[in-house]
């Protein structure tokens, strides 16, 4: 899943549990799922694990594919990497060979390698990488579970990694046996989230303890645990910090928090119609939004819990089939007050961005305003199969980032085919670019297709990031959309 800092774009593991994902080595990266516990964290130096850290590091950038048409130009291709992560001027991700986890960066603009850093053997699976201020968090664990029982890889320690360098910050154990434990970047606190509900916020640059905030007085824990899920969530972006709490006795508690000292500013409860799982997803400071999605079964009770709500909508049904349990709901960041609601959907990718909420499927997208929740542009329809994804499962579907989104758009099925990029706004109708890419269309995997993953802004406009998928890897190939001038 590609996501770029200020933007609250959701991890998409918060909405769809998967288990494992293969890459191109045939070693296997696992991909979180929703929920859970957390990290008391020990400070570099301390008898945790060591990870190295080298300077230059990894494959050179090889030549980027033409690019037929105006408006975009490619720069780079490489970095057959997951959990694509643009920040700071660098695209961090990760990839795993005979069970060694390395987290690298390389240039944005140029691709050239910036850093790599091994993680320990003992935590052979990647789960996330979470950006935070000139850092980025990888989520590492291991295989949780015997045969022929479920066995799932979960998170057990947070790796804390200089931007610049590479260099470890500092580590934190993750206790419990979770795939995603919650964990958010707001002002210059990381936020964690433990299974008995407690938060945790530690100081971003030394990981030494900042606040503690315990469980929400009347909000008894569900009782009941997954891999995926411990009922509760964790949203930051920039000043905004907001958790969500799955209580007993049918309804969610949402609070927003200083991220400075823990302090609650204002607390929402869902209405009482049925036993709503909705988690805090992401946060933006433009549109003033906290974001909150997940499902209300069944959908009579979904739609209950709605017509109790302003702002009713429906999913466009041009994107997917209505599965008439899933929720977005859009709270007001400065009162808690709810928005709007979109009832329907896919378990989608959410990316905030030009003060709009914009949701991505395999099969397109739409982008909604933060505050009043009507459509920004028309809903894009892509033309990809609804069976079509790209080869890692923390791909996105879309670049969205800055005031645009980019998508390739399917052919009429002939094979070699090059695949269309149209690079739309996010408000408005109008595109911005479309260009064709000399490079084929027949998947080296024959369930693969071409995605544009991941975007973030960089010097001089918006970078995307299209995976390809006809060739050993599946590298990127790195495109940049100049700002307006």
């Amino acid at each position: 899943m590609g996501m770029t800092t200020g933007t609250g774009f959701a991890r998409r593991a918060s909405l769809l549990p998967f288990s494992l994902l293969c890459c191109a080595t045939g070693a296997a990266l696992a991909i979180a799922g929703c929920g859970a516990a957390a990290p008391p964290a020990h400070p570099a130096g301390s008898s945790s694990p060591r990870a190295s850290a080298s300077v230059p590091a990894g494959p050179r950038p090889s030549k980027p594919p033409a690019v037929s048409g105006t408006g975009v130009r490619a720069l780079w291709q490489g970095a057959p990497w997951a959990y694509v992560t643009v920040t700071g001027g660098l695209v961090v991700g990760a990839s795993l060979r005979d069970r060694q986890v390395t987290i690298g960066a390389v240039s944005a603009l140029t691709g050239e390698p910036a850093w790599a850093t091994e993680i320990p053997k003992s935590y052979p699976f990647i789960l996330d990488i979470v950006a935070g201020p000139g850092m980025v968090i990888a989520e590492v664990g291991h295989l949780n579970g015997h045969p022929p029982l479920a066995v799932v890889p979960v998170v057990k320690r947070n790796f804390a990694l200089d931007l610049r360098t590479g260099r470890v910050l500092w580590t934190a154990p993750v206790p419990g046996k979770y795939q995603a434990p919650p964990l958010a970047a707001a002002g210059s606190v990381i936020v964690s989230g433990a299974a008995s509900g407690v938060i945790t916020a530690r100081q971003a640059a030394s990981g030494a303890i900042a606040w503690t905030r315990p469980r929400p007085a009347g909000c008894t824990a569900m009782g009941v645990q997954s891999p995926v899920d411990d009922g509760m969530s964790l949203a930051g972006s920039g000043a905004l910090l907001a958790a969500s709490f799955e209580c007993r006795g049918g309804h969610d508690l949402v609070q927003r928090l200083d991220p400075a000292t823990g302090r609650v500013l204002w607390q929402w409860t869902t209405p009482r119609t049925s036993e709503p799982f909705l988690a805090a997803t992401a946060t933006a400071a433009q549109g003033s939004v906290v974001l909150l999605t997940g499902e209300i079964a069944p959908p009579s009770a979904a739609r209950a819990f709605a017509g109790k709500l302003p702002g009713r909508y429906l999913w466009p049904a041009s994107l997917g089939p209505l599965d008439e349990v899933q929720v977005v709901l859009a709270l007001d960041a400065s009162t808690g007050r709810p928005r709007w609601t979109e009832l329907g959907g896919q378990l989608d990718n959410f990316t905030l961005a030009d003060g709009a909420v914009c949701e991505s499927a395999n099969t397109g997208f739409e982008c909604r305003d933060d505050v009043t929740g009507k459509p920004t542009r028309p809903v894009e329809v892509t033309g990809q199969g609804g069976s079509s994804s790209p080869p890692f499962g923390s791909d996105g579907y879309a670049g969205i980032s800055g005031t645009i989104a980019g998508v390739t758009v399917a052919g009429p099925g002939e094979q070699g085919q090059a695949p269309r990029l149209d690079v739309l706004p996010i408000r408005g109708g109008r595109p911005v670019a479309a260009v064709a890419l000399d490079i084929g269309a027949r998947a080296y995997h024959a369930n693969y297709q071409t995605f544009v993953v991941a975007a973030g802004q960089v010097s001089g406009g918006t970078l995307l990031l299209l995976r390809r998928v006809d060739l050993p890897g599946y590298p990127l190939v790195a495109l940049l959309v100049r700002s307006p001038h």
